[in-house]
């Protein structure tokens, strides 16, 4: 996706205290229930925000740099996200978040996470209930995170699989 260029454009990564960051679908696309991500949510119990990788409206060209900053400073501030959205999951790749995914009834989020699946703070979960458990693991580990160059590494891949 074309979007991990921006990872280049994020400097200043600030202190995440906001808690889980959930951006869960609403759509039909969605593959578990609400009372399933409510059960989860509470499972988890850290504080927590809700918000969608679709933006409702136009946003004219002069708002369009600093809509994307603030949204990207939310995962910045955020311990984790916790996503069924294929843009989601690549928003905590390139800030560096750490990320549990969940599956949707759209290939794309599978199949993207195997694009990213080497990246330590990426984490996949088959089932809302698996949730918690990944999130906890991934918790312990966030000293960690680097935000890896993508355009080499993609490149690299491509050369690998000629």
């Amino acid at each position: 996706d074309i979007v991990t260029y921006l990872s280049a454009c994020i400097s200043n990564r600030e202190k995440r205290s906001d808690g889980i960051l959930y951006v869960i679908r609403s759509d039909i696309e969605k593959y578990h229930p609400a009372a399933e991500i409510e059960k989860m949510k509470t499972q988890i119990g850290y504080d927590s925000a809700d918000c969608d990788t679709v933006v409702r409206g136009y946003i004219g060209r002069i708002r369009r740099r600093r809509k994307l900053s603030d949204f990207l400073k939310k995962y910045c501030r955020s311990a984790a996200v916790i996503t069924d959205r294929f843009h989601g999951m690549v928003f905590a790749v390139i800030t560096g978040t750490p990320c549990v995914v969940m599956r949707s009834l759209d290939h794309k989020v599978i199949e993207g996470y195997r694009w990213f699946r080497f990246l330590p703070y990426i984490r996949f979960a088959n089932d809302a209930s698996m949730v918690p458990e990944i999130l906890q693991s991934l918790m312990k580990d966030t000293t960690k995170i680097e935000i890896p160059d993508y355009n080499k590494i993609l490149c690299e891949k491509k050369d690998q699989n000629e």
